[in-house]
């Protein structure tokens, strides 16, 4: 789906063409996010606590000092991994 973002007074310069919805794969589950999303928006999005996670992108570990420069396509598989205690 495509739609046009009006910014300030809808002066035609300020008008951005946004496809706004792709579909990613997080932990098996298919999950409709704005196309350009980063990870860090994606947890954001998803409401997941940074916190003790760790997120893969097609089976490749993502360092979480990349988070907010890495950005998924169409069809990534993101694996999010939360850390426990335990014994």
């Amino acid at each position: 789906m495509c739609f046009l973002l009006c910014t300030g007074e809808c002066n035609p310069k300020f008008l951005v063409l946004y496809r706004y919805k792709m579909t990613i794969n997080v932990n098996n589950q298919p999950q409709s996010v704005p196309e350009h999303s980063t990870i860090e928006k994606v947890v954001e999005q998803l409401d997941i606590s940074a916190t003790g996670i760790a997120i893969a992108i097609n089976n490749e570990i993502v360092s979480k000092n990349n988070w907010n420069t890495t950005v998924l396509k169409e069809k990534d598989q993101v694996v999010i991994i939360k850390a426990t205690q335990g014994g």
